[in-house]
């Protein structure tokens, strides 16, 4: 993976973090969506951590 795709994979990690916080802050009762956000900033995170691992 190269240092753009990297960039865009971690801009996509902070969409997410944000959108994490928005639904935390907004709708903290709406445990489905929270866990929706939640997973997919996991995987997000997952993601770039392999793509390093594998870089190194």
């Amino acid at each position: 993976m190269n240092l753009l795709n990297w960039g865009r994979l971690l801009v996509q990690i902070e969409l997410e973090r944000r959108k994490l916080y928005e639904v935390s802050k907004n709708d903290p009762a709406n445990f489905k969506k929270l866990l929706q956000v939640s997973q997919q900033l996991d995987e997000l995170i997952n993601k770039y951590q392999r793509e390093v691992k594998a870089a190194l």
